[in-house]
C-alpha cells in the first residue's frame, strides 16, 4: 500500500509542477485588438513649402487599432494605433508625395468611452527627391469598451522639413 501512496504523490507533484508551468500560458487573457479602416480620398492639404502654396490631394487609407484594458479602479485604458498609407498629387505641379507612418495614443478614463483629438505628424516626401515637409494631420477618435473606434480626420496642413 505504501508503493501506491509514493506513487501517486510522484504522480500528483508532476501533475501539479506541469500546472503551474502550463498555467500562465492557458490561462492568460490578452486584450482584445480592434481594428478600423478609414479611406481618404481627395482630401487637400497645401503645400506651406513651395512659394505658390501648391494644394495637394490627399487618398489612400488610414488604419487603427485599438486595445483596452480595465485596472483594479475600474478605469479604462484605451491604446490606439494609427498608421497611414497616403499618396498625394500636386494639383499645379503634378509632382507625386508618400506619407506612410504610424503612431500610439493613449486614453485613461473612469468612464466606458474614450475621446480625444490629436495631431498626427507624418513625413510627406516628394516622389524623385526634393525637400520633404510634415503632413499634419488634426485626427479625432472615439473609443468604447463594446470594440466601437471611430477616426476622422478633421484637417490636414504640412510645415516645411521633415
Amino acid at each position: 500500500m505504501l508503493h501506491c501512496s509514493r506513487h501517486l504523490t510522484v504522480s500528483l507533484g508532476t501533475a501539479l509542477l506541469a500546472l503551474l508551468v502550463l498555467a500562465p500560458a492557458a490561462f492568460a487573457q490578452s486584450a482584445p485588438s480592434y481594428t478600423t479602416d478609414v479611406q481618404v480620398s481627395g482630401q487637400v492639404t497645401t503645400n506651406e513649402c513651395s512659394s505658390s502654396g501648391e494644394p495637394v490631394s490627399l487618398n489612400g487609407n488610414l488604419h487603427a487599432a485599438m486595445s483596452f484594458a480595465t485596472d483594479s479602479n475600474g478605469a479604462n485604458h484605451f491604446s490606439i494605433s494609427i498608421a497611414n498609407d497616403l499618396t498625394g498629387a500636386g494639383q499645379n505641379s503634378g509632382l507625386s508625395y508618400t506619407a506612410k507612418d504610424s503612431n500610439d495614443y493613449s486614453i485613461s478614463t473612469s468612464d466606458a468611452a474614450g475621446d480625444i483629438t490629436v495631431e498626427f505628424r507624418s513625413d510627406l516626401n516628394p516622389a524623385g527627391g526634393g525637400v520633404g515637409m510634415t503632413l499634419v494631420q488634426k485626427l479625432h477618435m472615439k473609443t468604447d469598451t463594446s470594440g466601437n473606434i471611430s477616426v476622422e480626420v478633421m484637417k490636414n496642413s504640412t510645415q516645411c522639413g521633415s
